[in-house]
């Protein structure tokens, strides 16, 4: 077993109570055993035990049994929007739990829905989900990260002091807004912007990300996740040699003050098991106890402002 930090808090998971999705295909609905289907037919496996629960007690007794002290709810359009029960979550596990909130930017209302999330119901900030495959660009092929849609969010998310987590899909999807990112960064930089999955690279990709964290690395006001990263570089076996490569490239142009752990349960379960997860990177041996400590908590604390 892998030695690991005394506190680990996980920065990436998924709750829901039913599967709501939606995106390019159209709707994403549960058809049981664990399963979903696009309403163009398309099916995948959601969860690995072939259960439909993905509840919240059930993300504790997971956390409880790999001792994980706290853990960020995520959210996306593919498994849909989950505030509600994310706010029920977080209402009935303070300090253990924390969720961050999702919406549609294009919304008439999507100001007033922000302002509630963070003013009444005191979620962390906000998470948005833009890739083509899955995300927002599926629905909204003109969307921007730096552009008018996105702009009050950077605005309200600047005034507040508030983490915004980004998760642009791949190398070769037009979600891939780098740029655009790294403006928004120079442009609003008391927020605190959270890349998701390191980019999601595939093992190909290490030119791409090398160049990709060079054009960011200027902004100490953005982090990256680790988030399903040993998944991205599949098929590969623990302990994911080509995922610890990337990390290195995170150490090496960035310093490991700016990255952080996150699981991204429940899917990533499918091609992994979460104590694989957990302790592949500490299992490398490539990173100090100091730079373990930044990545699997202290990290966290920092950005996300936990006590």
């Amino acid at each position: 077993m892998a030695d690991l930090p005394d506190e680990v808090i996980d920065c990436h998971v998924h709750i829901f109570q039913t599967i709501d999705g939606f995106g390019g295909q159209g709707e994403l609905r549960s058809i049981g055993n664990g399963r979903a289907r696009w309403v163009t037919g398309g099916e995948i496996q959601v969860l690995a035990d072939k259960t439909d629960d993905c509840s919240y007690p059930k993300l504790l007794r997971l956390m409880e049994a790999h001792n994980i002290s706290r853990a960020i709810m995520l959210q996306g359009p593919l498994l849909g929007f989950q505030n509600e029960y994310v706010h029920e979550a977080q209402t009935a596990c303070p300090g253990k739990l924390f969720g961050m909130g999702v919406f549609d930017p294009y919304a008439v209302h999507a100001g007033d829905i922000m302002r509630h999330f963070y003013e009444d119901w005191h979620f962390l900030g906000f998470k948005f989900e833009v890739s083509e495959s899955a995300g927002l660009m599926g629905c909204h092929p003109d969307f921007e990260l730096d552009g008018r849609y996105m702009r009050p969010v950077w605005e309200y998310s600047n005034a507040k002091q508030l983490p915004v987590s980004i998760d642009m899909g791949t190398f070769g999807e037009k979600s891939m807004q780098i740029d655009r990112l790294a403006n928004a960064a120079r442009s609003y930089p008391d927020v605190r912007i959270v890349v998701e999955h390191l980019f999601f690279p595939h093992r190909d990709h290490y030119t791409e990300v090398e160049d990709a964290l060079k054009l960011l690395a200027p902004f100490d006001n953005v982090w990256f996740t680790s988030a399903a990263l040993a998944n991205s570089i599949m098929p590969e076996a623990y302990p994911y040699p080509s995922a610890i490569r990337y990390l290195q490239l995170v150490k090496q142009i960035t310093g490991c003050g700016r990255l952080l752990w996150g699981s991204d349960i429940p899917l990533v379960l499918n091609g992994a098991s979460y104590k694989e997860l957990l302790e592949y990177i500490a299992d490398a041996r490539v990173f100090t106890d100091d730079e373990l400590e930044n990545i699997y908590g202290k990290n966290a604390k920092l950005v996300y402002r936990l006590p």
